[in-house]
């Protein structure tokens, strides 16, 4: 049981690393960077696991809606343009 959990934090913990990267999603309000990116979610994730992991998830959610709606506007707006 021990082990089987501590594989399920190290592999979430890496896909949350590498997610981050990808979507560049910063561990605070301010913009990504190198020390509010992976290596924050990284060692957040490994040492506090069920809050940050938790809250990546959370943040993840916000942050790709946001991205998809912005993404949509874009989109009407220029069918909008090519159909005037």
């Amino acid at each position: 049981m021990g082990i089987s959990l501590i594989l399920i934090i190290i592999i979430s913990s890496t896909w949350v690393y590498k997610d981050s990267e990808i979507y560049q999603i910063s561990i605070t309000e301010k913009p990504y960077s190198e020390n509010t990116g992976q290596m924050a979610w990284l060692f957040s994730c490994l040492f506090l696991w069920p809050f940050f992991f938790t809250y990546y998830m959370i943040k993840r959610s916000k942050v790709l809606k946001i991205r998809f709606d912005t993404m949509v506007d874009k989109i009407k707006e220029l069918e909008n343009r090519l159909n005037s």
